[in-house]
């Protein structure tokens, strides 16, 4: 029998039951949607939480602690060693201390002795990571090999963040809109074009916190670029307020301190020298490979924190919550698994002379196989169609009434529901095989009718 010949009996017979046909039919839709928007909904809720982990910053990210042993144990430093064991790491693209300075306090950042540097923070940092780490600028260049050290970048509203020393009001300029014209005003001056200085200050003359600092300690400090904020904010990465210097020049700009004030330089725990970081930056190649870059770095005995950590039990979360959205649309289509059984058994009561006269005349019995099976497949391939068109229309609904609340419809990142291409391909699948399983032992049932007997059927 040929494939046109087989669809094209498949359809008149279905067609002859059209009532009998459309209810099996409905019932496979409604398992259909049931299992797609089910299980779009969990997608939909793996995407947020992807986007709101990826607002919250770099998921390639891990950053590395000094360990402590509460039973007095040795542990090891985070020292300029440690980090250059990390970046030989083969799965480490970089690897930079992130460490806090005391530059407006130790030591004061001003222009010209009348434009102060107020507030903010100062990281020192391996200038040479921070391209790696995402860091991008809106004006100026990033550092290059070959800089010297008392090179700076400035976050995207640092200038905003100078003290006029010669006025007593209005002393500061914010980067707020103008209310009448919307327009946000200059600072003080352009950061790129100008060479700003360093003060260390002594602890027993320079008792008054609002001035300058005598001693001078650098004149040529140079912003070389102002850096891009980005479309969000990262916790991890302050690209707004912070200005980044060179470890080696913040490790300088503390000995002068240290020596200014008669302060004995310490030393890392068992006598080792060496300054010990706070905390560390190091970049993994991928997401695959975080994990295995943190457990390498924990043998090592330090202690790691990455949002990939809070990403995989946010993962686990989301695929239970899916499979158990999938498991009860997968009810409603075990249901529609028995209307296609009923449905083809009732087929196979009523054809019964039809099977014996076929067989009479000859025909095959896997033809006759074959035939229920078509239909049965038939009646879940319309039935899947048609669930995963609607489960559009429902998914597009959702996404209007309760996503689109928010006013962020269109947003994908946003939407409750969502539906790929595999999901697409699943509805299908599932439909088409559950109409095949279901009409299996109907069709099996019709190939051992004796052709005597059912002939004789009425």
């Amino acid at each position: 029998m040929k494939i046109t010949d087989l669809l094209s009996m498949c359809l008149r017979n279905l067609w002859r039951r059209k009532t009998r046909t459309f209810l099996t039919v409905f019932g496979v839709i409604i398992g259909t949607c049931s299992i797609v928007v089910m299980m779009s909904l969990g997608v939909g809720m793996m995407q947020q939480n992807a986007a709101y982990l990826e607002n919250m910053g770099d998921l390639t990210i891990i950053t590395v602690s000094q360990a402590w042993s509460d039973t007095g144990a040795e542990v090891p430093d985070l020292n300029a060693d440690a980090v250059t064991a990390f970046k030989e790491m083969p799965e480490v693209t970089a690897a930079t201390p992130f460490q806090y300075t005391d530059i407006g306090y130790s030591e004061v950042l001003h222009l010209d002795g009348r434009y102060k540097f107020q507030g903010g923070s100062v990281y020192a940092v391996d200038m040479m990571a921070l391209e790696a780490l995402g860091y991008t600028v809106r004006d100026g260049r990033m550092p290059q090999e070959g800089d010297p050290k008392n090179i700076m970048l400035f976050g995207d509203k640092v200038a905003y963040q100078f003290q006029d020393m010669k006025r007593k009001r209005n002393n500061m300029i914010y980067p707020e809109a103008d209310p009448i014209t919307g327009e946000i005003p200059d600072p003080f001056f352009d950061p790129l074009a100008e060479r700003f200085s360093i003060n260390i200050r002594n602890n027993e003359t320079d008792t008054d916190y609002d001035k300058i600092p005598q001693k001078l300690y650098d004149d040529k400090v140079r912003c070389i670029g102002i850096l891009q904020p980005g479309d969000s904010y990262d916790y991890q990465l302050d690209k707004e307020y912070a200005i980044y210097i060179d470890v080696s020049y913040a490790e300088e700009l503390q000995t002068a301190y240290n020596k200014e004030n008669n302060i004995r330089t310490e030393t890392g725990r068992g006598g080792r020298s060496g300054t010990t970081y706070n905390q560390v930056y190091v970049k993994a190649s991928s997401i695959d490979t975080v994990s295995e870059v943190e457990d390498a770095i924990k043998e090592m005995g330090f202690s790691t924190y990455s949002m990939n950590s809070v990403r995989d039990s946010i993962m686990e979360q989301m695929m239970t919550i899916q499979l158990v959205l999938g498991g009860l649309g997968a009810i409603s289509m075990f249901v529609a698994a028995l209307s296609i059984t009923n449905t083809m058994v009732m087929s196979i009561y009523e054809r019964t002379r039809e099977i014996g006269v076929m067989k009479v005349i000859g025909c095959k019995l896997g033809n006759i196989r074959a035939l229920f099976l078509t239909e049965a497949g038939m009646i879940g391939l319309i039935g899947g169609l048609l669930g995963i068109l609607i489960s559009f229309g429902i998914s597009v609904i959702l996404n209007i009434t309760l996503a689109g609340a928010g006013g962020n419809y269109g947003d994908s990142s946003s939407n409750l529901s969502v539906i790929p291409f595999w999901l697409v391909l699943l509805g299908m699948g599932f439909a088409v095989g559950v109409g095949l399983l279901a009409g299996f032992s109907p069709a099996n049932r019709a190939v051992k009718i004796s052709a005597l007997e059912a002939i004789k059927h009425d």
